[in-house]
């Protein structure tokens, strides 16, 4: 027997939050090291100035990347929850669906 499953709505919309907000911290995580970094006097020399050019150069960078893709989840998990509730109400087209046989 073949049968259409759907998600379930809440679950996915608190998931797109939660997404959004690990964005969020990473971002600002990433704007309070970046100060940290590049405002300290304490640490000197050239270990310093080598953490400084990697942070500044791919860490930061990488950080960033990853809080943009929660980011695009997030926007992704509210889009298919949207979808989901046109569907489960008859008012819409489905633009993919997930058949499963039992």
């Amino acid at each position: 027997m073949a049968g259409i499953y759907g998600a379930d709505v809440a679950q996915l919309r608190s998931l797109a939050k939660d997404f959004q907000r690990a964005s969020q911290t990473m971002q600002t995580q990433g704007q309070n090291l970046t100060k940290l970094v590049n405002g300290t006097t304490a640490w000197t020399g050239q270990d310093s100035q080598k953490f400084r050019q990697d942070w500044n150069g791919s860490h930061r960078t990488t950080l960033l990347a990853a809080a943009r893709l929660l980011e695009q989840g997030s926007k992704h998990l509210q889009a298919n929850a949207e979808e989901q509730d046109r569907a489960s109400s008859g008012t819409g087209r489905l633009r993919e669906s997930w058949r499963c046989a039992a």
